[in-house]
């Protein structure tokens, strides 16, 4: 998983 930190975030933070 090498994108955008900002993506990663938004997704961590949707699963959630």
């Amino acid at each position: 998983m090498e994108e955008n930190p900002h993506r990663v975030s938004l997704s961590f933070t949707g699963i959630q």
